[in-house]
């Protein structure tokens, strides 16, 4: 075989070796990133990465009511009327609201709470709270409950008993009259539901008798099972 031949053959066994090199490594330089991975946070001062998954919020959990909290009017939120529920450990309350001869206490769901402020002038605001979940009011006897009644636009009223007293359920939407009049938790349109007790022993108020109305907006399935929950728990406490 001739000197020249040799050359040759040498040259075309190199360039095969370079291709087969080029075929193997190229692509996994430049592999595109996997967009729909987790993040992966770098180690921070030697300490192991993290991997992070968005958190999905649902209100299933608010069925869980082994995880539900207790709430007391007395030592919560600092009222004269003795009672006690539990709610889903989501729900938070800012105190109550006090006016006259009654009290509210809205509870607002953790997610969900807007406060809109506005300037009604120099150093004067008007804050509007959004994202209510419920409302428990209690009034004296000057906060009449007339037998007649109309709450709620295709409203429908049942008996109920809670904690031995008997009070009226009461489902229907929400329209521009109870909007004004009832103070509904949710707004024009919406489902609501409540239940109002008349004549309630207040033994932190010289044993005057007073009215118990909690109500809450149906905005689906769930909220309507949470209510039937709710009352089962609630609890006057007379004494």
């Amino acid at each position: 075989m001739s000197k020249t031949i040799k050359v040759i053959l040498i040259i075309s066994a190199v360039i095969i070796v370079l291709v087969v090199l080029s075929v193997v490594f190229w692509p996994k330089q430049n592999q595109p990133s996997n967009t729909n991975q987790p993040v992966t946070v770098e180690p921070n001062d030697n300490q192991p990465a993290t991997t992070t998954e968005p958190e999905i919020i649902s209100k299933d959990k608010d069925l869980d009511i082994s995880k539900w909290v207790a709430f007391n009017s007395v030592q919560d939120a600092g009222i004269k009327f003795d009672f006690t529920f539990e709610h889903p450990a989501s729900w938070f309350h800012r105190g109550s609201i006090d006016g006259g001869d009654a009290s509210a206490i809205p509870f607002f769901r953790q997610g969900e709470y807007i406060q809109d402020c506005k300037s009604d002038g120099p150093g004067v605001y008007h804050c509007q709270e959004r994202g209510g979940v419920a409302a428990f009011q209690i009034s004296g006897e000057s906060i009449i409950f007339p037998e007649n009644q109309k709450y709620y636009e295709d409203e429908k009223i049942a008996d109920i008993v809670i904690d031995g007293y008997k009070g009226k359920k009461i489902i229907g939407t929400v329209d521009e009259k109870s909007y004004w009049e009832m103070i509904p938790m949710g707004e024009i349109g919406e489902k609501e539901v409540r239940v109002i007790i008349k004549g309630i022993n207040n033994h932190l108020n010289n044993n005057k008798k007073d009215n118990f109305d909690f109500s809450m907006p149906l905005r689906d399935e769930i909220d309507e099972k949470v209510f039937n929950e709710i009352i089962k728990t609630i609890k006057f406490n007379e004494k």
